[in-house]
């Protein structure tokens, strides 16, 4: 256990620095490129997002088998996974750099409002991040977190440092290649680190054992993609149906959020590979549900304090620092309330996926798409714009996440009544951060586009309430019980094993 505290203590450290350098870089951005422009800066980063989908799983497939093997203590089947991988990547490149080079003959560039050259650069960007990928989560594969977190730190501070410096000197087109360059040091970084710590990889062609990769991770990326789709359908349907300019409203709260769920989606990193090694050495549900269902518990008490500070403070900082972005506030803090549900995701689809319940799960996140889509236009047509894509985003991803979670704690062995107790204890800090704001703005109608001193004053209130409710006032009280049990089973044994 004090080896996985470790791994999220790096991984934690490091998305923590990721995320105040990742807001630092989201602000100036957005104020130098303007929102038409920052619009389609969104949309150029799509590429990025859907590059993966070229590989077809099969990163997921060494995510998943490599500790599953090693777990077992199988390491030549181990390194061959490693090896067919890298293959599959290599083919999937230059297929990537072929189709993107090129798909201006079927698809005409003025209906992109882009130019080639942009798209072309983010293609090799695209391309360039397949390898980097690779390397990055072959650390994670190896569970050597340190120098993932180093990876992760130094892609940061360079997003800082070039991006930002790129964007100031030659504007949409600056932050593309400088998008590309960042793409090129990282992927060159990983790759020696990669060679160097994790031991020498191979490229292995075998045809017939990348097809045993992609059978593997296939179905895995498959949830991945469509969860994608359902995460990013608010900017395709705004950019299709809205405009640019509104897109750029919309995606600089879409923007914040990404950067709020880091450090979850960094904590589910660390466990998944350590779920597949305790499948592999057939650990008891108990000590599968310390990497399982008590991080999900630690976070549902944690997110809703950032999240209510954010939302109280987020008048103030749109005035300040992004007044040309305000009328996208409301949409940013619906967005918000939304992501303590993307938040819960990870740990609880890790452990579907290495318990091999795939099919299960590409069902679960096919209805959230349908659901935001379906969602998203709804609104859009009855006039909410912007705020209704948020609502229905946020709406698509509670469903989501409560089909996850029911299907988790059913495999751990709770009954019905049993399983939807524990979501709705999953959830009761949500549902005290919805009673507290709802409080709050009752008292000050205008809190929520109020710029004044009063939300600083009410976030202190916020925070001291919500830790007193949380520490004293059942059932919310449950959550933090739990886990100070669990710290008072574990530091003292870690305490007498070091003496």
């Amino acid at each position: 256990m004090s080896k996985t505290l470790r791994n999220i203590i790096y991984v934690f450290g490091a998305a923590t620095l990721s995320k105040f350098i990742g807001l630092f870089t989201l602000f100036l951005i957005a104020r130098i490129l303007e929102p038409e422009n920052y619009g389609i800066w969104i949309a150029l980063l799509l590429i990025i997002s859907y590059a993966p989908i070229i590989a077809l799983g099969t990163v997921e497939t060494l995510l998943k088998q490599f500790p599953y093997y090693a777990g077992r203590g199988e390491l030549v089947k181990a390194k061959e996974i490693e090896d067919c991988v890298l293959g599959s990547i290599t083919l999937s490149a230059i297929f990537l750099i072929i189709a993107g080079f090129n798909f201006h003959l079927i698809l005409k560039i003025e209906e992109l409002q882009f130019s080639l050259q942009m798209i072309r650069t983010m293609v090799v960007a695209a391309s360039l991040s397949l390898f980097s990928a690779y390397f990055y989560y072959r650390f994670a594969a190896h569970q050597n977190f340190k120098t993932y977190s180093i990876i992760d730190t130094t892609r940061s501070i360079s997003n800082f440092i070039v991006l930002v410096t790129f964007t100031w000197l030659w504007g949409l087109k600056g932050a593309v290649f400088g998008f590309c360059l960042i793409e090129l040091v990282i992927c060159i970084l990983s790759a020696f680190l990669s060679n160097s710590l994790c031991g020498k990889v191979g490229v292995n062609f075998n045809l017939k054992l990348i097809w045993e990769t992609i059978k593997i991770g296939f179905p895995i990326t498959v949830i991945w993609w469509i969860y994608m789709v359902q995460t990013t359908a608010g900017n395709i349907i705004s950019i299709s149906m809205l405009g640019k300019t509104e897109t750029g409203y919309y995606g600089l709260g879409g923007s914040i959020v990404s950067v709020l769920i880091l450090i979850p989606m960094a904590i589910g990193q660390v466990l998944y590979p350590k779920i597949s090694e305790g499948l592999g050495k057939s650990l008891e549900k108990n000590d599968m549900a310390l990497f399982v269902i008590t991080p999900a518990r630690t976070l549902s008490l944690i997110l809703p304090i950032a999240i209510g500070v954010l939302i109280l403070m987020s008048p103030a900082i749109y005035h300040m620092l992004f007044p040309k972005y305000v009328s996208g506030l409301l949409s940013a803090q619906v967005l918000l309330l939304g992501a303590f549900f993307i938040c819960l995701v990870r740990t609880g689809a890790n452990y579907l996926i290495a318990n091999g319940e795939q099919n299960r799960l590409i069902k679960y996140v096919a209805i959230s798409l349908v659901t935001v889509i379906t969602a998203n236009i709804s609104f859009i047509k009855l006039g909410l714009n912007i705020e209704g894509i948020a609502l229905g985003t946020a709406f698509s991803g509670a469903l989501f996440t409560t089909l996850i979670w029911k299907t988790v704690f059913k495999g751990f062995g709770y009954d019905r009544i049993g399983q939807l107790k524990e979501i709705f204890n999953l959830y009761a800090p949500f549902l005290l951060l919805i009673g507290l704001i709802g409080f709050f703005v009752l008292a000050v109608p205008d809190l929520l586009i109020d710029t004044s001193f009063l939300p600083m004053i009410c976030m202190v209130i916020f925070i001291l309430l919500f830790i007193l409710i949380t520490l004293f006032v059942p059932p919310f009280n449950k959550t933090s019980r739990e886990i100070y049990d669990l710290i008072k089973l574990h530091i003292p044994s870690r305490m007498n094993h070091r003496a």
